[in-house]
């Protein structure tokens, strides 16, 4: 009630036998007619007692709260017009003699438009006119109201990092990831995007999917009629990926560096290779150390062999022949043999798989510690752990005792691949039942005969080339579903 106000009693009994009264008469006392009226702010409680039959007595109560009189209520803070998604807040002004007790209540003519809550917080909620209204709880007649309109954000502007850009073919892109949208509150950021040529470029779900090579270009546009778009122009190619199948650095990176070097293998390691391909023999003294032929005649100009050598006299003369010798002449790790340690401690800081061709045919006791391939396979797993490990060989007794080695030593890591030359028949290929038996690859000349490498792959055998140095083979070996392919050069595009 406002201060000053007269209102019937809330309630009454049909026999008209009751007694009514306040418990504040300060701020509520009745009329002679048995009326409230409301004498100053503050709050009373109103109780009317019935008498009925048999003296019985029945009590009703009725808080009432008393306000003064609201004089000049005006708006402090609106708005006509908000953008969609925005918040805002309205506030009013008025006098009042006290304050107590005086309560608003807001609503929204249309919530859809736009949602207030009762400390007079808007919501814009989507496009249209809705009316807020600031009502006196307890006075229909105080109040305020207010048209608002709510606005949609279109999209000024769509902004893409690069303009042009190359795809793989067969490969997915998230155009998304280029895009950016302005201004950061616009209603509707959704986009269009299509391909002028479905042939080269399909949208799927946001991807650029390259289903062929050539040229075509790519149209994003906005979707809330704002007309704002851009174009890119993008080009599908197939070349060769690092990870479309197992590139092996054949002796290392032997088309930048001389072969079977701690160079040649680090820069395999430092381009990224999955293995690197190296040699071993036997020097006079029993160790391994690294070498593609059995005499130094090639690579070091010395008429002698290495197993005639011991590791020490190997390590003092110096290769002088390979790829980019001038280069590399003054580093010792491009001119000094290394030994099959310093090759798998670079496989293993460069993540890469050793392939090691054993050439030596010493020893046939497996488990004799003076057996040499028994120590090859303790000193690779002592530094290789439980790592993947190719041994490879052309020799057919090297890999069916290292096949009982791994088998004794339950050694699965170590993976076998036998060697062969140019074949153009499977009876050209020494034991090729028993290497499909024993889970036992096969890593054969790419001159090899089509209708061979087909065979073999459909027969479930596990199938490497040597040496694919032309990129387009690379990528026709790859189609037939080849496992590894060991090259001397990057294949790849970087």
């Amino acid at each position: 009630m406002t201060t000053g106000e007269i209102k019937k009693i809330p309630f009454s009994f049909h026999d008209g036998n009751y007694k009514y009264s306040s418990t504040n008469t300060k701020v509520l006392e009745f009329t002679d007619r048995g009326e409230m009226k409301a004498l100053k702010s503050g709050n009373t409680t109103i109780v009317l007692t019935h008498t009925g039959a048999n003296n019985k007595k029945e009590k009703k109560k009725y808080k009432v709260k008393v306000h003064d009189k609201v004089k000049k209520l005006k708006w402090k803070k609106k708005t006509d017009r908000i953008n969609i998604g925005e918040k805002y807040t309205y506030s009013i002004s008025y006098k009042a003699a006290s304050k107590k007790n005086i309560e608003f209540k807001w609503s929204s003519s249309n919530p859809k438009v736009a949602e207030v809550d009762q400390e007079g917080n808007v919501k814009a909620v989507s496009a249209g006119i809705t009316k807020i209204k600031c009502k006196m709880v307890g006075d229909k007649k105080t109040s305020l109201s207010t048209k608002l309109q709510v606005v949609s954000v279109p999209v000024s502007m769509i902004n893409v990092k690069q303009n042009q850009f190359v795809m793989k073919l067969n490969t997915y892109y998230y155009i998304n990831q280029m895009i950016t949208v302005s201004p950061d509150n616009a209603t509707n950021k959704m986009l269009n995007i299509s391909s002028q040529d479905e042939s080269v470029i399909k949208v799927e779900y946001g991807l650029l999917h390259a289903v062929g090579t050539g040229n075509t270009i790519v149209t994003i546009e906005a979707t809330d009629g704002s007309g704002c778009k851009q174009v890119i122009d993008v080009t599908v190619d197939d070349w060769i990926g690092r990870e479309d199948t197992h590139f092996i650095a054949h002796r290392g990176l032997s088309a930048e560096a001389p072969e079977n070097t701690v160079k040649a293998f680090e820069l395999a390691g430092e381009k990224g290779f999955y293995a690197v391909e190296t040699d071993v023999w036997l020097s006079k003294d029993g160790q391994f150390v690294i070498s593609h032929d059995g005499d130094l005649k090639r690579m070091c100009g010395v008429d002698k062999n290495i197993g005639d050598l011991t590791y020490s006299e190997l390590k003092a003369i110096s290769i002088k022949s390979g790829c980019n010798y001038d280069k590399y002449k003054n580093d010792s790790k491009a001119t000094t043999i290394p030994t099959l340690k310093e090759y798998l401690m670079i496989c293993q800081k460069y993540n890469m798989i050793p392939m090691i061709e054993v050439k030596f045919t010493e020893g046939n006791a497996l488990l004799n510690q003076d057996n040499a391939l028994y120590r090859l396979y303790e000193e690779v797993t002592s530094i290789m752990g439980s790592d993947k490990v190719y041994v490879i060989s052309f020799h057919q007794s090297i890999i069916k005792d290292m096949n009982e080695i791994r088998k004794i030593k339950r050694g699965d890591n170590i993976k076998l691949c036998l060697l062969a030359g140019e074949c153009n028949d499977i009876k050209a290929i020494g034991m090729y039942q028993y290497c499909l038996d024993n889970n036992i690859g096969f890593s054969i000349m790419e001159t090899s005969s089509e209708e061979l490498i087909k065979k073999m792959l459909a027969d479930g055998a596990e199938v490497g080339l040597w040496t694919v140095d032309v990129p387009d083979n690379a990528k026709k070996y790859i189609g037939w579903g080849v496992k590894f392919i060991v090259t001397d050069k990057v294949l790849w595009k970087e």
